[in-house]
């Protein structure tokens, strides 16, 4: 059994355990009420799809025997894949932690930056905000998906903060040619990489 009818199993179970003498059509009524049909003026039943002979699920509720959840084997081996990520962090070249470190570092400040954006533009339904921020992000991603080096982070940085700045309405006169040069190389080639 694969691991999506392998839940399925253990969820029969742990209903049958928690419902004695619960049949089939209780548990599709709970588990997948879109097989469940009510029709006016007719008994509720089963869909075609589960009333189809050497229907999956017939077959598993009759194998299943009330076992509690508790008391099952869980489906993800918790040790394994611990072990797993701690034997993949030791083998990491710290360069390439690094990387992924920094990616889901830009990700986390672009939600944060989408945040004030998202409120500014309610405040401002005319500002361009939104616009330089998703520009930011997909400057980002594509910079980023192309691998890293100082230069590219260097530019991903500065552009985070000529958004930040922009988005903060107080950009400090020392950046803006800075600033300016960055976005005219950024659309003058693709990405500005």
């Amino acid at each position: 059994i694969g691991p999506g009818l392998q839940q399925l199993l253990f969820d029969m179970e742990a209903f049958k355990a928690a419902n004695p003498g619960g049949v089939l059509e209780d548990f599709v009524r709970w588990y997948s009420p879109a097989d469940w049909v009510e029709r006016d003026g007719q008994e509720p039943e089963l869909s075609s799809r589960m009333k189809e002979p050497g229907n999956m699920w017939t077959e598993l509720f009759a194998k299943a025997k009330a076992t509690p959840a508790s008391e099952q084997n869980p489906l993800f081996d918790f040790d394994y894949h611990g072990e797993m990520t701690i034997e993949s962090l030791a083998q990491i070249a710290p360069s390439d932690l690094f990387e992924q470190l920094f990616i889901v570092s830009v990700c986390v400040r672009h939600a944060l930056l989408e945040e004030e954006a998202t409120a500014l533009k309610e405040a401002e339904p005319e500002s361009k905000v939104m616009a330089a921020v998703s520009e930011s992000e997909e400057f980002s991603v594509t910079t980023v998906s192309r691998g890293m080096g100082t230069s590219k982070l260097e530019k991903i940085c500065a552009a985070y903060e000529t958004v930040e700045d922009f988005i903060s309405g107080c950009a400090p006169r020392e950046h803006v040619e800075e600033e300016e040069s960055l976005w005219n190389d950024y659309h003058e080639t693709p990405w500005g990489i």
